[in-house]
């Protein structure tokens, strides 16, 4: 998969003495992670590592992009003038067409256009990596963002998108707004949020790579991979040195409630902790971990 949506709005930035644009006044959350996002990807292009270009994106009304012929086809816009990146029309598209609240906001309709080829830019292992990527970091965090810009923070309640309110300025004065809107694109940078996305599809790659090599229903890793990555695949437990008691083992249930660590602390020697919730259990070495597998398959 080349970059080619990615290519596409970079080069309509590059264009426009690069820059982008948006709508004035006040500032929302889905915009302001709009421009995040675009920030992100625009310091892996040419023109930033190259021709150490910056990005800028412009806050203005519908009024002046009419005056100035800016359009979707001359211009990358966002969350204004009724284009592709934006919500505020009627036919604005929906991920699941039976549920109205699943309706894209700008962030959405910005990450469905390259949210892959964002993932492949950062790492994801091959294209399957990516997609997975790309969709865990839709549904676990910006499907909220959408949903509260959308529908409101009363009914759709978003810690991020309180916060970001927070530090936003009541006011008028369009100039403190544009600052205000630049700090923010700086202090909540995108590059950790699609890193931990790319992980997360790598992760799962690399699980299923894993199970297709272990013949056993339980799994010895040597680095943590979590647990619930194998879903999907026969393991049913992995195993993994602990990382908060050195010398301690765990082991992890992939599905706690299809497959729970049913023994008991004194099942098996050098046990040290079972979680209620019967999803993890510690014990004192390798061979104490690999027996309590052995007796939850039994």
């Amino acid at each position: 998969m080349a970059n080619k949506r990615i290519n596409e709005l970079m080069d309509l930035i590059a264009e426009n003495g690069f820059t982008a644009y948006t709508h004035a006044g006040t500032i929302h959350p889905d915009e302001l992670m709009g421009g995040s996002l675009l920030k992100c990807v625009f310091k892996k292009t040419k023109y930033y590592k190259l021709e150490n270009k910056s990005l800028t994106i412009r806050r203005v009304t519908d009024q002046y992009l009419r005056d100035h012929d800016i359009n979707d086809k001359n211009a990358l816009i966002f969350d204004i003038n009724r284009g592709r990146f934006d919500h505020h029309q009627p036919d604005c598209p929906l991920r699941n067409e039976d549920k109205p609240t699943s309706k894209y906001a700008a962030l959405g309709r910005l990450w469905a256009y390259i949210g892959e080829e964002v993932c492949l830019m950062f790492g994801a292992i091959d294209e399957e990596a990516a997609a997975i990527a790309a969709k865990y970091l839709d549904e676990s965090f910006i499907q909220n963002m959408d949903r509260t810009d959308n529908f409101g923070q009363q009914e759709f309640p978003n810690t991020l998108s309180f916060l970001i309110k927070c530090y936003v300025p009541n006011t008028n004065d369009s100039d403190l707004l544009d600052k205000t809107y630049e700090e923010l694109c700086k202090m909540i940078e995108f590059k950790p949020i699609i890193e931990f996305a790319v992980k997360h599809g790598n992760d799962i790659q690399k699980a299923k790579l894993i199970a297709d090599a272990t013949p056993t229903d339980y799994v010895i890793l040597d680095q943590f991979i979590p647990a619930a990555n194998f879903i999907g695949t026969h393991i049913k437990y992995t195993l993994n040195e602990s990382n908060r008691d050195k010398g301690c083992w765990n082991l992890n249930s992939v599905d706690s409630k299809l497959h729970p660590i049913s023994i008991k602390q004194e099942d098996v020697k050098g046990c040290t902790f079972i979680h209620a919730a019967k999803f993890l259990a510690v014990f004192n070495s390798k061979e104490a971990a690999i027996e309590a597998a052995e007796k939850c398959l039994s």
